[in-house]
This record gives C-alpha cells, sequence and structure tokens, in this order.
C-alpha cells in the first residue's frame, strides 16, 4: 500500500510525543491530509484512517500485522464486496499460522484480540464513508473520532475473546455500506457472507466457554453453517456433535438435511439450531423414535441444556406470590434528573408518572436502548425499593414464560439478588457462586458461563438494596463495593441496582457515584465506565395511597386515614400503610401519632396478636428486648438474617437464668421465632418482615440504654423490668448514625433529658483517641442539631472526639473547636466527607481535604472559613501543618503536594510526582 511503511514510522514516532492520544491522532491524520470526520471513500483512505485511530500507542509488532499484504487483502474484499463478516474468519484462519503469532505471544500479546480490535475500528470508519447528507439523515452527528473512542473503550472492557467475537458480531450484523459504485457478485454472495452469521458467534463463544473442541470441518452458506463439536462424556471419551445453524424458521427440509450431514459424517448426534423458530412438523420429526439421534432447538433452548433455571424461576414465581405483588402492586412515579452535558449542571428533570406507564414504562425503554447498561434507582426507606424490583422482575418473567412457552426467541431472564444475603460477599464471583450454587442451585457449568451469558445480552440483573451491603459507613469501602457490583455491567448487559437515597450523605455525591462521575470512584478503572442512569422514586400521592389502603381495609378505614393529614402524609411511603391500619385502634383513640409513634403501635398489636394465637411464655417486654438486640446483632454485623439453630445461644446470653431449665428454654426459643414480625424462608433463616423493623428497634435500643426514652415508649411496653444498660461505645457509638435509625430515634426521645445527657457523652470524649470513643461525640451531635440546628451556637468543643457528626445545614458561630477530632464529619457548605484534617499549632486554625480536591482553611473559633481553593484534581488525604504554623502543606492522590501560608490561604508552590500520597 501507498505510504504504509511511513505510516507505519510515524505511528511508533508519535508515542514518543508528549501531548495525549487524542491529540495525536487528530495531529497524524491531518499530516495525512484526512478529514477527521469524513474519510475518503477509497480503500487506502479507510485502511490508513483506520491504522492510525488504532495503532497510535502501539508496540512495532502489533502494527506489523497490519503491513501484511494478505491482511490488507482481507480487508480490501470486505470493503469491496461488503461482507465484514469474512473478516472474522478469514482473518483467524491466516494469523492462525503465521510466524507473528509465535513472537507476538512471546511479548504477551493476543493477536487475536488486536485483529479484532483493527477490525471494528475499520467497520466503523467504513460506515462513515456514506455522504454528509446521509449521516445527517441519521442524526449520526457525534464526531467519529469519539464514537471511536468509545468503540475501543467498550472493546477493552471485554475480558475474553468470546465476548470480543460476539460484540463484533454484532458490528458485523449493523448497517455496512459498500463503497460507492461496487457491486456484490451474486455468484459469490452466498458462499461468502451467511446470514446466521451473528448467531454463530454466540454459538461458538458459548462452546468455547463450555470447553467444547471443534473439529476442522467447517461449512457456511448463504443461509446456514456447519461444524463440528466434541463434546467430553467421560475421561478420553467424547460424543462428535455435528451442529448446523441455520437463519430463519428451522423447517422438515432442514431436519432431512441435518439427518443427511450426519450419515455422511458419521457424528454420533445432530443438532438443528435457530436463533427464532421451528416449525411443528419439524419438532414433531426429531421426536420420531428413529431420530434419536437428532436435536432441534433454538438458541435459548441449546442454552437450558447447560445453564437451566427452572428452580429459580419457580422460587421466584413463589416470592412474588408470597408477598402479593403480583395482586396488589401499586406503580410507582419517578424523576430523573435532565443533566447539561457540556457543564454536567442540572438543568432541569422529567418526571415519569401514569402518562408514560409510570417507572415500568421507562424501564422499559431503557431495556430497548443498546447504548444504556445500568440504572439505578433510589428512594427514601419505604417507599417502595424492594416492591418495584420485584414487581419489573415478575413482569419480565411473564414475558420470558410467554416466549419460552411459544417457542420464541426469548427476552432477558430477570435474575433478583437480594444484596441484603450477600452482604459478605468479596468479590461479585463469589456472590453470583453463592446465588447460582448454594442458594438456588442452579446447575450452570462455572461463573464464566454467567458471563458468557451476561455478554449475550440473555440476562436482566436486578441488584436489590446496595446500601444493605456490609461496611455501609466506609465511604472508600461503599465505592468499592459498588465498582465490583460494576464488573458485571459489560456491553450486552442490562443492569438495575436499587438503593436508599439516604445512604449517601450527600446526594450530590451519591449521583455522582451512581452516574459514574465521582472522580474517586473511576480514578482507577480502565477503558470505558459504563452507561449509567439514575431515577429515583417518588412516594405516593393521595390516589396511590388510597388504591393501595382499599386492597387492605373497608372503604369507611380509608376514607378515615384520607381524611387525616397527619397520616396521609406518613402513607405516603408504602411501608407504612401496613403499619397504620395496624396502629388505628391506637390512633382512634387520641394518642400522638408521628412515624416512630405508629411502628410502636402496630409493633404493640402485633405482639399482642402473637401472645393471643398461642400459648406464652415471655412477656410483650420480654420480645421486644429480643428483637432490640437480634435487630442490632443483625444492623451491626450486616447479617440481616439468623438460623433457627442460632435462637437458643441468642436467648440465654439474653435472659440468663430465666432459662435455665432446657424445657424453659425450648418454651422461649418458640415464642421468640413465632414472632410475625420475623419471616423464616425454607432453610430456616429468619429474616425482618421489613429492614426499617430493625431500624425502629434499634433506634428504641439506642434510646432505652442512653436513658432518654419518651415516657408512652417505656410505659407501652412497660420495660422496668428489662436491662438495656449497655455500653454505649460499643452500641450507640460503634458506628456513624444512619438517616433511617436518626429519623425513627428523633420523636423516641425525652425532651426533658436528651440535651443534658448528650452533652455529657460529648464532654467525655475530651482528650481522648477515636479508638477509645467511636463516635460516642459525633452521633451526639447530629442528633442534637436535627432537634435544635443552633445548639452548639457559644459551645467549647475543644479537644473532644466529634467523628462522624452531621454539622450540615447549621451554624457553627462562636463554636470553639480548637484540637477536635472532626474526621468523617460532613460540615457546612462541604460537597463530601471530610477525608484529612489538621489543626494549627496553636489550635486556632484547621485545614481539611476533601474527595473531591477541595482544601478548606478554617478558623476554630466561629467556624468561619478562611480559604476555599480546587488545586488538587483527586482525593487530599494529606493536610499538615508546619511546626511553627506559618506553612501547610496538602498531599493527594494526583500524586502532588502543594505549600500555603496559614495566615492568608495564600498558594505558594507545587511538588509534582511525589511520592506517598497514596
Amino acid at each position: 500500500m501507498f505510504g504504509l511503511d511511513n505510516l507505519m514510522d510515524l505511528l511508533f514516532d508519535s508515542a514518543m510525543e508528549s501531548i495525549n492520544r487524542n491529540e495525536r491522532v487528530i495531529q497524524l491524520l491531518k499530516r495525512l491530509k484526512l478529514d477527521p470526520d469524513h474519510p475518503p471513500a477509497d480503500f487506502t483512505g479507510v485502511y490508513q484512517y483506520a491504522l492510525v485511530e488504532y495503532g497510535v500507542g502501539k508496540p512495532r509488532p502489533v502494527l506489523e500485522i497490519f503491513r501484511q499484504a494478505k491482511i490488507q487483502e482481507l480487508f480490501r474484499e470486505a470493503l469491496e464486496r461488503n461482507t465484514p463478516a469474512m473478516l472474522l474468519k478469514n482473518g483467524e484462519d491466516f494469523l492462525a499460522d503465521h510466524p507473528l503469532q509465535a513472537d507476538l505471544q512471546a511479548n504477551n500479546v493476543d493477536i487475536r484480540r488486536e485483529f479484532y480490535a483493527f477490525a471494528a475500528v475499520f467497520i466503523e470508519v467504513a460506515k462513515r464513508t456514506r455522504t454528509p447528507a446521509e449521516i445527517l439523515a441519521e442524526q449520526k452527528l457525534e464526531s467519529l473520532h469519539r464514537q471511536i473512542g468509545g468503540l475501543q473503550e467498550r472493546l477493552n472492557r471485554l475480558p475474553t475473546i468470546e465476548g470480543m467475537r460476539t460484540e463484533m458480531a454484532r458490528l458485523a450484523a449493523q448497517d455496512y455500506p459498500a463503497l460507492p459504485g461496487t457491486a456484490i457478485a451474486p455468484e459469490t454472495f452466498s458462499a461468502e457472507q451467511c446470514k446466521a452469521f451473528a448467531l454463530a458467534q454466540q454459538m461458538r463463544g458459548w462452546f468455547e466457554t463450555l470447553g467444547f473442541r471443534f473439529e476442522s470441518h467447517e461449512v457456511w452458506q448463504n443461509d446456514y453453517f456447519e461444524w463440528i463439536i466434541n463434546i467430553p462424556v467421560r475421561r478420553g471419551r467424547y460424543d462428535r456433535i455435528l451442529v448446523r445453524g441455520i437463519d430463519g424458521e428451522a423447517g422438515l427440509p432442514d431436519v432431512q438435511d441435518l439427518q443427511q450431514a450426519v450419515d455422511t459424517h458419521r457424528t454420533d448426534e445432530g443438532w438443528l439450531v435457530t436463533a427464532r423458530r421451528i416449525s411443528r412438523a419439524a419438532r414433531d420429526e426429531v421426536e420420531k423414535a428413529e431420530n434419536d439421534a437428532l436435536g432441534c432447538f433454538t438458541f435459548d433452548e441449546l442454552l437450558d441444556q447447560d445453564a437451566d433455571f427452572s428452580g429459580y424461576l419457580t422460587w421466584l414465581e413463589s416470592e412474588i406470590e408470597q408477598r402479593g405483588i403480583d395482586q396488589k402492586y401499586v406503580p410507582l412515579a419517578c424523576l430523573k434528573e435532565e443533566i447539561d452535558p457540556d457543564t454536567r449542571q442540572r438543568v432541569g428533570a422529567s418526571r415519569y408518572d401514569d402518562r408514560d406507564g409510570w417507572i415500568d414504562g421507562y424501564i422499559d425503554l431503557w431495556l430497548d436502548d443498546p447504548a444504556k447498561e445500568h440504572i439505578s434507582v433510589l428512594g427514601e426507606f419505604g417507599t417502595g425499593k424492594t416492591w418495584f424490583a420485584f414487581h419489573y422482575a415478575w413482569k419480565a418473567l411473564q414475558r420470558y414464560r410467554e416466549a419460552q412457552r411459544r417457542g420464541l426467541e426469548r427476552p432477558r431472564l430477570p435474575l433478583v439478588v437480594p444484596l441484603r444475603d450477600y452482604a459478605k460477599a468479596v468479590s461479585v464471583e463469589s456472590l453470583f457462586s453463592e446465588f447460582f450454587f448454594r442458594k438456588h442451585e442452579i446447575p450452570i457449568p462455572g461463573y464464566s458461563a454467567f458471563e458468557q451469558l451476561n455478554r449475550m445480552g440473555k440476562l436482566l440483573l436486578i441488584f436489590d438494596g446496595f446500601d444493605e451491603m456490609a461496611a455501609r459507613v466506609d465511604r472508600q469501602q461503599m465505592i468499592n463495593n459498588f465498582w465490583e457490583l460494576a464488573k458485571v455491567v459489560v456491553p450486552g448487559a442490562k443492569v438495575i441496582l436499587t438503593c436508599r437515597t439516604e445512604h449517601f450523605p450527600e446526594a450530590k455525591e451519591g449521583r455522582a457515584l451512581l452516574n459514574a462521575e465521582l472522580q474517586a470512584s473511576t480514578k482507577d478503572l480502565t477503558g470505558e465506565t459504563p452507561q449509567f442512569e439514575v431515577l429515583e422514586l417518588e412516594k405516593f400521592n393521595d390516589e396511590q395511597i388510597r388504591r393501595v389502603l382499599s386492597y387492605q381495609a373497608q372503604p369507611a378505614t380509608v376514607e378515615q386515614i384520607m381524611g387525616n393529614p397527619e397520616l396521609l402524609d406518613l402513607a405516603r411511603r408504602p411501608v407504612l400503610t401496613e403499619l397504620i391500619l395496624e396502629a388505628l385502634p391506637d390512633i382512634e383513640a387520641g394518642k400522638p401519632v408521628d412515624m416512630s409513634r405508629v411502628y410502636l403501635y402496630a409493633v404493640r398489636h402485633k405482639m399482642e396478636r402473637d401472645i393471643k394465637a398461642e400459648r406464652t411464655f415471655t412477656s410483650m417486654a420480654d420480645k421486644l428486648y429480643f428483637m432490640c438486640e437480634l435487630s442490632w446483632e443483625m444492623l451491626s454485623t450486616d447479617r440481616m438474617s439468623i438460623n433457627y439453630r442460632k435462637f437458643p445461644d441468642r436467648i440465654r446470653k439474653l435472659f440468663g437464668p430465666a432459662v435455665e431449665e432446657e424445657k424453659d428454654l425450648d418454651h422461649w426459643h418458640y415464642d421468640m421465632m413465632g414472632q410475625t414480625m420475623l419471616i423464616r424462608n425454607a432453610e430456616g433463616d429468619y429474616t425482618p418482615a421489613h429492614r426499617s423493623l430493625l431500624e425502629f428497634f434499634v433506634a428504641y435500643k439506642f434510646a432505652a440504654e442512653l436513658g432518654i426514652l419518651a415516657n408512652d415508649f417505656k410505659d407501652t411496653f412497660d420495660i422496668s423490668q428489662i436491662n438495656f444498660e449497655a455500653d454505649s461505645i460499643e452500641t450507640f457509638g460503634k458506628r456513624i448514625l444512619d438517616k433511617a435509625t436518626l429519623d425513627l430515634l428523633l420523636p423516641m426521645l425525652n425532651s426533658n433529658v436528651v440535651s443534658k445527657r448528650l452533652v455529657t457523652l460529648i464532654q467525655s470524649t475530651q482528650n481522648k483517641s477515636k479508638s477509645e470513643v467511636g463516635y460516642v461525640g459525633g452521633n451526639s451531635i447530629t442528633v442534637l442539631l436535627r432537634i435544635n440546628p443552633h445548639f452548639l451556637e457559644g459551645h467549647n468543643l475543644s479537644n473532644t472526639v466529634i467523628a462522624g457528626s452531621n454539622f450540615l445545614s447549621n451554624t457553627l458561630r462562636n463554636v470553639d473547636l480548637t484540637n477536635c477530632d472532626l474526621s468523617e464529619s460532613l460540615l457546612p457548605d462541604l460537597l463530601g466527607s471530610v477525608l484529612s484534617i489538621q489543626f494549627s499549632p496553636d489550635g486556632n486554625k484547621f485545614v481539611n481535604g476533601e474527595a473531591d480536591g477541595v482544601i478548606r482553611l478554617w478558623n476554630t473559633l466561629g467556624g468561619k472559613q478562611v480559604m476555599r481553593t480546587t488545586r488538587h484534581t483527586d482525593w487530599v488525604s494529606t493536610v499538615a501543618f508546619s511546626p511553627n504554623g506559618e506553612l501547610l502543606v496538602t498531599g493527594s492522590h494526583d500524586r502532588s503536594l502543594k505549600l500555603w501560608k496559614s495566615e492568608t490561604g495564600e498558594y505558594i508552590a507545587e511538588l509534582l510526582g511525589a511520592s506517598g500520597t497514596d
């Protein structure tokens, strides 16, 4: 090719230039007189353009592949005959025995991956050889360079050759224009382009994942292809299967042709496979006794042979019916922020309600959009996230079952993964291994088979309850958990994740993470991040409340609740509707109404009903105490279930002398397991009916232990005989107080004693370390400021440990923060958690570093901000004052150290490439 040697030299030399890759690509294209957005229509121009886009930064041995005359001829023939599919087959055949193969393997280069990567770029460039008018007509206005960059990053994210082959098949199946004026010879078309090519690529990827061996026999025709594969049956023995894949409907003539091919090649079996339809006559024919060596399958039915999800689907149906979701679901509305693509600022919001088919309608559209791979559904506690997850899985399951029954190509199979059950999984692989092999006993060959099904677009993954995973309060662990799950978000995948809005202390940071925009979360990723969207569930409106109540109550009761503004406001969370109905007798009696008291009344009625239903050996106070301690154990250890075998140990520990006799233990054991607030599965694992019940009991435990429980909460259960005393550092101070528990705690507090008690706790942390007192002081601050935003004004908090405090939307006027431990705290005007903090030697100032690269300098008296800067571009994990207090230094994960004047915050100097900053 003219100029190819020079182009290779230019590509290699460009790697030595200091400018970034994108700039090098544009610069080289211009030197070759190639328009970056409109490549020339001749083969030479397309090949050169593709080589620049692909080759910048590649080593010479890799570039040598595309100098080969035979390789160039393959690409020329593919372009001029409009047969991109032949690139994969003929290219692999040529490279298999080429001397370059050994050289590249010695340098840990996979020659097939490189060939696929270049072929993908070549196909995209060839598509752009159409006229600008045609491009405009199809609304393809984005930069070709940007489009190719996205394609390359998608390919880089595919972990296996099978995944790349599947993606290449998808590209090859798209519209691929021949060069203007070129024609495809009719006599060669059917021999060189198979209509079933995409099916062949998926089948090959699946067979290779299963470890099947391919014989050399291979046939390609216009509407079918043919292989012979070897399937191991025992050591040293295998079955030979002739596989024929066809385009369109499989009919009786295809079965007859298959039989003839099996006889000719003397294979043990013959499989006829199509992507979509099989005629009744064909199915009846293979059922005949004389054809017992023949099989006729859709591709989905073929997958069923080795990945049988029927047991899981039975469980899913049972779970949905048990929850009543198939009968009582009320559709939910949602909001989606509209973001300016250039400024990344919010410019508005779209509301999806009955006009759009509710959130279901939006998810339906998202499923059909190949560019979007992941969606996060946020909502406050009790707003119906799990309800929606199972409901949408139910809808998807009905579509799947119908296609399965009719023998049609199936939609995605919904896999609902309740993350509360897998909080301790250390990797997404271990999570799915537990899901497939232990919990649902799905006979799938291994994790690699799941990965292949996911890449082929066969699954809809629904992760429910991201907030219920382990290490919720550790910011970096939260990010790690998210990106561990995101490993399944690959081209071809569709993933829904639900999470509580309040899981993120700052909504902005939460959305940035879920949109893959948070710099701290993406800094270690390679390639293109998955395409994420975020929806937020709305609370119920009046009509939705009326509808959900009508499923559970008489019309008069429904109207009574609808006419009570306080109850109506509470009922906007679906989880509270059942509790309101349970608590109605107390509400009718004129007792106070708020969220925590609705839980209080409902819990009491549930316990009373349990006692009346069975002979009981335990009091309501005993039951309450047990539920408080069990709930704390579950939340504090991130284990959302307990097996019935563990109950006796817990009862002995909590009730000691009362259960010394074994028969007493048996009675108590029976009583505690019989509570309707606990749900038991087939394996004897008990979980709460709803997570918010755990948070209610934990809030009750905290208030009781601290001696700040309101009188009506104490009197309802007569807890005078229960010992709630505990080490507050190991309970109330063990972790940062989450929003849901805090919201339930506040109405429980005795206003006459709460301030005095919590101030005493804060003072008890003076001159101690965080390891000694935990989050006792910080949680106390958070509670006090929720009660009164101005509470701390004028207080002396010097030398206290108030880690994890939430000062957002509160004033710090005249608050002495000298030498406080404010780590992990949220301060006024901050956009995220404090990652590092240091006080000046005289205690008059402190500096803090944040996750988004922001540095702030403060006066400790009055909390006035002296300086705010964003000179760092990544986490600021180190801040320190000089011994004389005149200078301060900041260190960031952007691998730089910066110096400042501490008096004014004036920037002095920067030290790039510093070690130890990460």
